[in-house]
């Protein structure tokens, strides 16, 4: 996945072209690509993702960490 100077992960909206990385979906870039709309339909290595493989994400405070990954109340990955 990628991240930027800062650590910050690089998220961009989902796009044709994304494979997955056996992880979750990235673009070319190597841009996480995120669905802040679709449900979560499973998790891959403990984070949620959308039917498409996309990870779920919500601008919202986080409620509880794992492996480091702050996760929303609604069980998506806390971003701003």
């Amino acid at each position: 996945m990628g991240f930027d100077a800062a650590g910050a992960l690089c998220v961009v909206v989902p796009a044709p072209g994304g494979f997955s990385n056996a992880t979750v979906m990235i673009n070319s870039a190597g841009n996480v690509m995120t669905s802040l709309v679709n449900a979560i339909a499973g998790y891959v290595s403990g984070l949620p993702v959308d039917i498409d493989g996309g990870l779920c994400t919500e601008a919202a405070d986080p409620v509880l960490f794992s492996q480091g990954v702050g996760i929303t109340a609604g069980g998506r990955v806390a971003v701003n």
